[in-house]
């Protein structure tokens, strides 16, 4: 009797987030835009969503039921860590980012995910934002000292991958 060879199938924990990267360009609005610079060693990442605030629209004519209008879109911040490397170029230039205080060109590249059907290219990000928290780190003896960042987000535009 023949043994059929074991095949793993793609799961969503293999595919999704693994092979990610974040490249930093220059402050937003500078033309020619700055060559991306990316910044190594990443292992973690959370994008907290769009929001948009309310307030309170209530009146008389609301039937005892609070009304409530949109104002202000917020695009929210994305943070994450990466393993403090003090020569990284992309590092370096972020640590700057977060001194300057003004907003800076990102693009988050996804890896190619082949679930949603994509073959070439993952989803892509143009992100301004600025520079809120970098450079924090850890020291341990049971692992690679990690550094976190904020971006607090102004504006994002997403190119499907294909």
């Amino acid at each position: 009797m023949a043994v059929t060879p074991f095949v793993p199938v793609p799961s969503k924990a293999v595919v999704l987030g693994a092979g990610t990267t974040l490249s930093i360009l220059g402050p937003t609005g500078v033309t020619p835009a700055a060559t991306p610079t990316h910044i190594g060693e990443l292992n973690d990442f959370k994008f907290d969503g769009w929001k948009t605030s309310t307030t309170n629209n209530t009146n008389f004519d609301s039937g005892q039921i609070t009304q409530k209008l949109g104002t202000l879109f917020d695009y929210g911040t994305l943070s994450g860590t990466y393993n403090n490397i003090a020569n990284d170029p992309g590092q370096v230039a972020l640590l700057a980012a977060a001194k300057s205080g003004v907003a800076y060109d990102f693009v988050l590249q996804l890896p190619v995910n082949a679930l949603a059907g994509q073959t070439t290219q993952g989803n892509s990000y143009a992100i301004s934002a600025i520079v809120t928290e970098a450079g924090g780190f850890d020291i341990s003896q049971t692992k690679v000292s990690q550094c976190s960042f904020t971006l607090d987000i102004n504006s994002v535009t997403v190119t499907a991958g294909s």
